[in-house]
């Protein structure tokens, strides 16, 4: 009898170990492209936990010890492709007492009403487009990119344009190349001169800097958390792969390389694998104190 009281009581504690979990959502109406930070406070230690929402999984990162609570921390990327409506964001936490937590969230997801653009391409040009083998390949590469999950935070502070200029092209407009569909747009594109220096959003490593058919000379940096920023086209790249970078910092220069119509940057980012609109990022989401 003593030992059924006693798993009674045990499994009690766990059926309520909610009551020892803050949540903060810090943004449940984001836009198609958005990213959403959630900050997770309790007393005890997280042994293993993941956030859903759609398809895709997040990890959560350990923010800092307090007084007496442990901080967790985790952002969300919105997809461009994400139907706009209500949805559920599902956290589930396993503690190490043996303990669970298991919640959904909604979050309202609202258009961001992206528009077509259209571009004619050179015959060559154009032909490489049209090169699908070719752009699953260098994907691939850059897709590896972006699923790094570093557990150390390397930015600090509200993230940076890379330089200043027109906007030429906005994120999420569905790109026709020649009257044919193409993919739907996962960057910025900046126009500024040939030569003109390109600086790092943020701090961070250099995950990648290579040259490319269809994007260009390319760089990529992770600055931890999930968050990883790509520059394409470039005319000319100044780091190397593993280099430590500051925010501010001379990546490259502005150029015309892979599949592009004039001088300009494509500038992304990227939080855990889902590319974000760049600008509301630097705008918004980054400028929130984690």
């Amino acid at each position: 009898m003593f030992q059924l009281i006693l798993f009674i009581l045990s499994f009690s504690m766990i059926t309520f170990s909610h009551s020892f979990v803050d949540v903060k959502v810090l943004n449940k109406t984001p836009y198609q492209g958005d990213a959403v930070w959630v900050i997770i406070n309790t007393p005890k230690k997280i042994k293993a936990g993941t956030i859903k929402f759609g398809k895709n999984s997040f990890k959560i990162f350990k923010k800092k010890n307090q007084v007496d609570t442990l901080s967790y921390v985790s952002c969300i990327g919105i997809s461009r492709y994400s139907v706009p409506g209500q949805k559920s964001l599902t956290i589930t936490l396993n503690f190490s007492d043996g303990s669970t937590y298991d919640a959904p969230i909604k979050l309202n997801v609202l258009s961001s009403n992206f528009k077509k653009e259209y571009i004619t391409l050179k015959p060559k040009k154009n032909k490489l487009a049209q090169n699908r083998t070719q752009l699953r390949n260098e994907n691939k590469i850059i897709g590896r990119g972006f699923k790094t999950k570093s557990l150390t935070r390397l930015f600090d502070g509200s993230f940076a344009l890379p330089l200043e200029g027109r906007v030429s092209s906005e994120f999420g407009v569905q790109r026709v190349y020649n009257n044919r569909p193409s993919w739907s747009h996962s960057g910025i594109d900046i126009a500024a001169k040939k030569g003109t220096p390109i600086s790092a959003t943020q701090h961070g490593t250099i995950l990648l800097a290579d040259s490319f058919d269809v994007h260009g000379k390319t760089v990529m940096i992770d600055h931890g958390w999930g968050l990883v920023s790509i520059y394409n086209h470039l005319s000319k790249i100044n780091v190397k792969s593993t280099d430590k970078v500051h925010k501010g910092a001379i990546i490259g220069y502005v150029g015309s390389t892979g599949i592009s119509t004039g001088d300009h940057l494509h500038f992304g980012v990227s939080v855990q694998g889902v590319r974000v609109d760049p600008k509301r990022w630097i705008q918004h989401s980054s400028q929130i104190q984690i």
